[in-house]
């Protein structure tokens, strides 16, 4: 399997993809380890760089890569046989963030809210259009009680294009 997970920061993709890696024991792929220089989020790879390392990572034969950043998932999207977008709602994010951390900065609350208005390759658009774009098995989970039914249920075995609410 070969599986994309991406959505708002805080969705809850790291979650999930820990989850999957240790179930299946296929292994899991933080974009943030790739993308970001230093565990500070200050300096960046520079994006050739980035997106050679999940092209790489993307011809092995089973993986799950999750992030936010819409250049380097497009990097691994023509071998993904799988992908999930987590589109929650603001709330939830920031209430996942809050409960995994302890609290949220301010920052990083903004950021959150600002997913369906941001012009970048980390906004609600951008995630829009590579969802669009694929069109193998693939699955939207808009809240966190689908997530869990998601696990539950076994679903990733049977994937088509279904979303969650």
């Amino acid at each position: 399997m070969r599986l994309l997970i991406f959505g708002n920061s805080g969705s809850g993709k790291s979650t999930l993809a820990k989850h999957l890696e240790k179930v299946t024991k296929i292994p899991h792929y933080d974009l943030d380890r790739i993308f970001w220089l230093d565990n500070n989020f200050q300096k960046t790879h520079p994006h050739k760089k980035s997106q050679k390392v999940v092209k790489e990572i993307s011809f092995d034969d089973n993986w799950i890569i999750e992030g936010t950043y819409t250049h380097l998932l497009k990097a691994a999207k023509d071998r993904a046989s799988v992908m999930i977008w987590l589109n929650k709602p603001s709330r939830e994010c920031i209430k996942n963030s809050i409960l995994r951390e302890g609290s949220i900065s301010d920052f990083r609350r903004s950021r959150i809210n600002e997913y369906y208005d941001r012009k970048n390759g980390t906004s609600y658009k951008s995630h829009f259009q590579l969802w669009n774009s694929f069109s193998k098995s693939k699955y939207k989970i808009n809240s966190n009680s689908y997530c869990i039914k998601f696990f539950c249920e076994g679903l990733l075995e049977h994937a088509s294009v279904e979303t969650f609410y």
